[in-house]
């Protein structure tokens, strides 16, 4: 079925090639002669984006109620899970990962979420004592990770804290040294403090530390001990002022950064005497893009083209390259210079020129056009049209009108199957958009007054949409949007295909501005799309999935037979030891693999997992695989420390959420610093003069050895008749000369977790259960002569203590233990109803920021919908209603404006 699939949708395909005026499609390719043979070429074509569909990868994007937030605040959101295809919400997996992490990569707050019978939405809740800064919020699925990780949702966000806000830090650089300035809110420096710093480098790694007091001004002196810190590396402070401690994290950027340029040439390849277009994209070290001037020179330095950045840090010019000869750009940033080699032409290169004119697209192969080349084109995987290429006439145009909005990826494909040339083109549908109508029931509004918000949907002909929205209306005073920020429509259709940081994306799409629309062309010839690779489209890379597709919850792993093989057939169960008491059984494959499903648990839950071989014989151990996978944080956007108007709108989002935590029903609310508990293990055996203490990493080379066989390996242990005895020792002698004669054996005293225990009960544990090993290697010898002798006296044998890892108390044959993560519990946004005098007069203070959050809003089959709630307590206020969703088809709809 798939071959005549393909073979049809080829046949279809080559019928508009010859017949344009049919759908408007394709326009004036040229076929080949042999008909046979571009129907088994083109069908090969069409099965590589069957099979990268049949991979079903997907797309996340997160609606948030707010741009920023503060600590304590939840971060309420809506998860738009889609394929990555058709942008259509029916994808296979029912639970999704959200992480924050902090600049350093460490996750400080996450939430794993389940599909409920209206999608996905939740809160994840910010810790009050979390420090001011910037932070990634990140979210991908469990499928999602056998994916680039390129490829996940990421934001960054500020956070604010009014606990920071009491204490304010400024930094200086001077010289060799960093001047740390601190001052309270009234901006007054904080004098005389003790305080105490540690300096790490941009690796995380602690290169120093130093305590001292702030100077009259509020200073502290923190001194560089080399360059390589001024460039990314972090300052931890921790302030005590008056017994009150404030921490602090400062992360050192230069005053002055570098900056790189890359040049792309159209199509990828330069041509020998072809005036061809170069783009160029210019980065500051911090990942901001920079403005640059610059000039290209050949070999003799003579300049060719002068160019200069146009936006974003991006421009292009032509370029007439010639075969031999070599090309460098001097590129200038102020009074900063670097020079950056051009790609060299390549034998036998050829490109692609693609321009659009009148919702067509004008395309041209430039250099030498291999004989029986195709032109691929496809949106996301969706492949749209493939077009013989004739060597001798190679350019043609493509109607886009019936092509959906996203990036059109274009390859010039030979007669191997192998892309010669790639060309991006964004196609953008402003002129088609969505038609909105906000009516909320008054014009004004007082305090705590009933808003009544209708809203209706139709598209650019005036036809109702029914869409899946969700909501949000923000109270302007403190809440304040970026319009040229992020959204559901700049996420799925531009930042989430292309690799690499776009600046501003809803410049690109806020009308049909012609600059705009050159300058987005731009970001299409300096960005990749890569979300899978097209090494060769006749012959598709084997897809080798390492994580499940979860529809459900799971638990999977391997057994391990005593001998250390894998068990076959092993026969598996697990049980729950919460609530629900969730269980369930499985038979391992003859890998030893097993998988336990339909395992349906919220929060963190202890699981007993039991295992025996087909035969009812023990087993070694189970090794679960992990199930909360968090992959390493890379290529973050960056962070935008230098924004003094994001820096503004924190602080005045903090004032209003100071008044708001004031007063908890009636009472005033004082805010207590935390304390830091230091303990020690309990269970961590005490250092003897006559003992050794072993921790894991010591009994690392004896994994997976059981402690049978590891009491084995103690020096002058053998095992007799069932026990463990030490070898025969001497009494002592006072005189060297005249040794004592030897005495019988001594039993080895062997305990678990202070249990005695047989030794065929060792063979229960491995090594791996075991945290601590107490070892008396030596007994009180002279209790030991004297028992012999027949008199009275304490006993004392050479003793081996085993201290059990938590969860393996019970050792292997019998039951192991391990904790999952489960799904958080659904949240509920909270919208306080005015409805009597008394709610209404009750003397709280309602000074919400956010007002409204709906994540499951949607409108009717006319197109129509109703919200409501109530004001908060600012007179006659301002609000901003936030509009995102997405329609069964994949159509994307966002709509701002002001309330």
């Amino acid at each position: 079925m798939k071959r005549m699939y393909s073979l049809s949708a080829i046949f279809v395909t080559m019928a508009i090639a010859f017949v344009s005026s049919v759908s408007g499609r394709i326009v004036s390719p040229i076929p080949e002669p042999d008909a046979f043979v571009i129907s088994a070429r083109d069908s090969l074509l069409f099965d590589f984006f069957v099979t990268m569909q049949s991979r079903r990868p997907e797309k996340l994007f997160l609606h948030l109620s707010q741009p920023y937030y503060g600590a304590g605040d939840t971060i309420w959101f809506k998860a738009y899970l889609t394929d990555a295809v058709f942008h259509r919400p029916d994808t296979l997996s029912n639970f999704l990962y959200v992480d924050l992490s902090d600049r350093l990569g460490k996750v400080v707050a996450s939430r794993k979420i389940k599909r409920d019978s209206l999608g996905f939405a939740n809160g994840l809740p910010l810790p009050d004592t979390l420090p001011a800064g910037e932070y990634t919020l990140r979210a991908y699925t469990g499928w999602m990770l056998n994916f680039d990780p390129a490829f996940f949702f990421r934001r960054n966000l500020s956070v604010g804290s009014m606990r920071s806000e009491r204490v304010r830090s400024s930094v200086v650089y001077s010289g060799e040294q960093v001047i740390v300035r601190f001052s309270d809110a009234e901006g007054k420096p904080v004098r005389d403090a003790s305080a105490s710093y540690e300096l790490f480098d941009r690796a995380g790694r602690r290169v120093g530390g130093f305590r001292q007091r702030t100077t009259s001004t509020g200073a502290l002196f923190v001194d560089l001990p080399h360059d390589s810190i001024r460039n990314g590396g972090s300052i931890r402070m921790m302030l005590d002022e008056g017994g009150t401690v404030f921490r602090r994290t400062v992360f050192l950027e230069p005053e002055t950064h570098d900056f790189a340029v890359g040049f792309f040439p159209e199509g990828g390849d330069l041509v020998d005497g072809v005036p061809r277009k170069v783009a160029f994209k210019a980065e500051r070290s911090d990942g901001y893009p920079e403005d640059v001037r610059g000039s290209v020179l050949d070999s003799r330095g003579d300049t060719v083209v002068s160019f200069a950045s146009e936006h974003d840090g991006m421009g292009a010019f032509l370029l007439c390259a010639r075969q031999g000869e070599t090309y460098r750009a001097v590129c200038r940033a102020g009074r900063r210079e670097i020079t950056v080699a051009l790609p060299e032409i390549r034998p036998g290169a050829c490109a692609l020129t693609a321009a659009q004119s009148s919702g067509r697209i004008l395309y041209k192969a430039d250099g030498t056009v291999p004989r029986g080349s195709r032109l691929v084109g496809h949106i996301r995987g969706d492949c749209c049209c493939v077009v013989p290429v004739d060597p001798q006439r190679p350019s043609g145009a493509i109607l886009a009108d019936s092509l959906p909005e996203g990036i059109l990826h274009l390859l010039l494909v030979d007669s191997t199957g192998r892309p010669r040339s790639e060309r991006l083109v964004f196609l953008k549908r402003t002129g088609k958009r969505e038609r909105w109508t906000v009516t909320p029931d008054k014009p004004r509004y007082g305090k705590r007054e009933k808003v009544r918000v209708g809203i209706s949907l139709e598209d650019s002909d005036g036809k109702p949409i029914s869409a899946d929205l969700s909501v949000s209306v923000t109270d302007r005073r403190a809440v304040r949007y970026d319009s040229l920020g992020d959204d559901i429509r700049t996420n799925l259709l531009l930042c989430s295909d292309v690799k690499g940081y776009v600046h501003n994306p809803g410049y690109y799409f806020l009308g049909d501005d012609p600059a705009a629309a050159h300058r987005l062309d731009l970001v299409m010839l300096t960005h990749g799309w890569r979300r899978f690779r097209a090494g060769n489209l006749y012959d598709p890379e084997p897809f080798s999935p390492k994580h499940f597709v979860e529809r459900g919850q799971y638990l999977s792993g391997k057994v391990i037979g005593i001998a250390g093989r894998a068990a076959p057939g092993a026969l598996v169960s697990a049980v729950a030891l919460n609530r629900d008491n969730v269980a369930d059984a499985a038979q391992a494959d003859d890998s030893g693999r097993f998988v336990l499903s339909g395992l349906d648990f919220a929060d963190t839950v202890l699981f007993m997992v039991s295992a025996k071989t087909r035969r009812g014989k023990p087993t070694q151990r189970i090794d679960l695989d992990g199930l909360y996978p968090r992959p390493p944080l890379t290529d973050r956007p960056p962070f935008p420390d230098s924004a003094e108007s994001v820096r503004k709108a924190v602080r005045d989002y903090l004032k209003q959420q100071k008044l708001q935590h004031a007063t908890i029903d009636g009472m005033k609310i004082f805010e207590l610093e935390g304390v830091e508990v230091r303990a020690i293990d309990p269970r961590r055996p005490k250092r003897i003069a006559y003992g050794t203490v072993y921790d894991t990493t010591q009994l690392a080379p004896y994994k997976p050895m059981s402690l049978y066989n590891y009491i084995l390996f103690l020096p002058s242990v053998y095992y007799s008749q069932g026990c463990f005895f030490m070898k025969p020792i001497p009494p002592p002698s006072s005189d060297p000369n005249n040794p004592s004669p030897i005495l019988g054996t001594i039993p080895l005293r062997i305990t678990i977790n202070g249990r005695l225990c047989e030794a065929d009960e060792l063979m229960s544990y491995t090594v791996d259960d075991i945290e601590y090993i107490n070892h008396i290697r030596r007994a009180d010898m002279r209790s030991i002569f004297e028992q012999r002798q027949g008199l009275k006296c304490t006993y004392y044998p050479c003793c081996v203590e085993f201290y059990t890892k938590p969860g393996h108390e019970y050792g292997i044959p019998d039951v192991q233990t391990c904790q999952v993560i489960g799904y958080s519990e659904n949240m509920e946004f909270y919208h306080p109803v005015y409805d009597t005098p008394e709610k209404v007069n009750d003397g709280n203070l309602d000074n919400r920021t956010t007002v409204y959050w709906n994540p499951y809003v949607k409108t009717d089959p006319n197109g129509n919908t109703t919200i409501e709630f109530y004001t908060n307590d600012t007179d006659q206020a301002d609000y901003d209603i936030t509009i995102e969703g997405i329609a069964p088809d994949g159509t994307i709809y966002k709509s701002r404006q002001k309330l």
